[in-house]
């Protein structure tokens, strides 16, 4: 295999923004494995702000008739969601990553591995891949002015808190009595367990699932969100009881619980299932936008130094279309 040679004196500097941005951008924002599965709604092209329409009908079917005669009633609202402004300032030596970029060129023949050809794609690719895992916890468990002390979006689980917050183990959305679980089967799931817990996870779907409305479990898009480690201990206790023929050395993969589909949400906290139709759960964004910005920035003719800058502007955002759908299940040890 053929390697590149570079010296000091070559400058690495690139610059990609709006539209040149994008392969960057939404490998940033759309390769985390939540977003990579058709388990949530993905609203692109938000400049500011999108509303997310809402349509009920009720009084759809009539008797047959041969005139015209409305007897349906539409309600029509709206949610909004407003993406976030973010950013990656990143300032390091060109010297350590040109020799990582070329031992890893070196070993992409015995791996099978396609690496970038130049310098400034692999640390784009690889700060895209570092903020993908970022964006993927944030889209859970993000929270607005939380412990990291920036102005991060909210994630699926503070929307759902917010809009219903007494801290229960199981909580609906919006309308507390109507959506929310009663009180006996919040006691019911005080005591179901550890959903990471090969010994509890099913005890814990087995007292969610019932105290969610029939209605929202009749969804055709109906989902349980689980992360990686609790669809672990949700394997081995299939696999123990038999289903499936599942054991260790086979390989398979989860789709479903007593007939409810199962999708990986890794950025979920091990105390948190989520549940609720998919087409309810929103992530926005805009990779089109011309301010988004993908650049490598070599700062030797600036200041003389080795140091390069690696810069990134994107935004996004989560909302809950009808946040009254959606349900949580919050293990306290």
């Amino acid at each position: 295999m053929k390697r590149q040679k570079i010296t000091m004196a070559t400058s690495i500097t690139s610059n990609y923004a709006g539209e040149l941005a994008r392969p960057y951008v939404s490998a940033a924002l759309l390769s985390g494995v939540t977003l990579s599965q058709p388990t949530v709604r993905i609203m692109d092209g938000v400049k500011f702000k999108g509303n997310i329409p809402i349509v009920a009908a009720s009084g759809l079917l009539a008797a047959g008739t041969c005139s015209f005669s409305d007897a349906s009633t539409i309600t029509l609202t709206e949610r909004v969601i407003q993406p976030t402004e973010l950013q990656v300032n990143v300032e390091l030596c060109k010297k350590d990553w040109i020799a990582h970029w070329e031992a890893a060129n070196l070993g992409a023949g015995r791996l099978g591995q396609t690496l970038p050809s130049s310098i400034q794609g692999y640390l784009l690719e690889y700060f895209a891949a570092k903020v993908a895992e970022a964006i993927e916890n944030h889209i859970s468990n993000g929270e607005v002015g939380g412990s990291t002390g920036y102005a991060r979006f909210d994630g699926f689980v503070e929307v759902i808190k917010d809009a219903s917050p007494v801290g229960n183990k199981f909580k609906g959305g919006a309308g507390a009595g109507s959506t929310d679980a009663s009180d006996t089967a919040l006691a019911a799931l005080s005591s179901a367990g550890d959903p990471t817990d090969a010994a509890e996870v099913i005890d814990v779907l087995e007292a969610f699932l019932p105290a969610i409305p029939t209605r929202i479990l009749q969804s055709s898009d109906f989902t349980l969100y689980m992360n990686n480690k609790q669809i672990f201990a949700l394997r081995r206790a299939q696999a123990a009881l038999g289903f499936k023929d599942e054991y260790y050395e086979r390989e398979s993969a989860l789709t479903s619980f007593l007939g409810y589909r199962v999708a990986q949400a890794n950025g979920l906290a091990d105390t948190h299932i989520v549940a609720g139709p998919s087409e309810n759960f929103v992530f926005g964004t805009d990779t089109l936008g011309e301010q988004n910005e993908a650049n490598v920035i070599d700062m030797a003719m600036t200041d003389g130094s080795q140091n390069v800058r690696v810069v990134m502007r994107f935004s996004a955002g989560t909302q809950i279309a009808i946040v009254g759908d959606a349900f949580r299940y919050r293990y306290v040890a």
